[in-house]
């Protein structure tokens, strides 16, 4: 791969390893080739020792999963997030207390800070509706967080698996449910 004939060379350093860090400016979205570029970037490059070629060493990769091999029931899954559908985003306050469990027989189990949930599901393509659904009913603490994770089983409307390995859920509302 070429980095292109329309930067500006900073520097290049070895990184960890075999790997080469190149650092290079360009130019900003739409600004014209007389504007001398501003924007800093870096390249990691790992060279092959057998063929003698370098590849790209992608920062940030999102993942490895095939979202077109994932199941529902491959897996207990964690509550990650929730942006709700004015935007804002609400991440549990304790780590592995919220969990989902689907089942083969089309029943889910779901875990709270305060009640245990249950019921059924049913799927239509990539659509998703639970139904029959029930709970414990302890009384739950002021910050008990149970009230936002409920809106997923009562607003979910599609779901969809990404390649990072999560769980989307695409609520009615417009908001976004991820678990792990």
């Amino acid at each position: 791969t070429l980095i292109g004939d329309r930067i500006a060379p900073q520097s290049t350093n070895k990184g960890e390893g075999s790997i080469v860090v190149v650092n290079y400016a360009v130019r900003k979205a739409g600004e014209a080739f007389t504007v001398a570029p501003s924007v800093g970037k870096s390249l990691w490059l790992k060279l092959d020792a057998a063929t003698l070629q370098f590849g790209e060493v992608v920062q940030n990769f999102e993942g490895e999963a095939n979202p077109a091999v994932m199941k529902l029931d491959m897996k207990k899954w964690e509550w990650v997030s929730l942006v709700n559908e004015q935007g804002a985003k609400i991440v549990p306050k304790m780590q592995g207390i919220f969990l989902l469990t689907f089942n083969a027989d089309k029943t889910f189990n779901a875990l709270t800070d305060c009640n245990a949930y249950n019921g059924t599901y049913s799927l239509s393509g990539n659509t998703i509706t639970f139904t029959k659904t029930m709970s414990t009913l302890k009384a739950c603490l002021m910050e008990s967080q149970e009230d936002q994770y409920k809106v997923i089983f009562e607003n979910s409307a599609t779901f969809e698996f990404t390649s990072k390995g999560e769980l989307v859920f695409v609520l009615r509302d417009g908001g976004k449910a991820v678990f792990r």
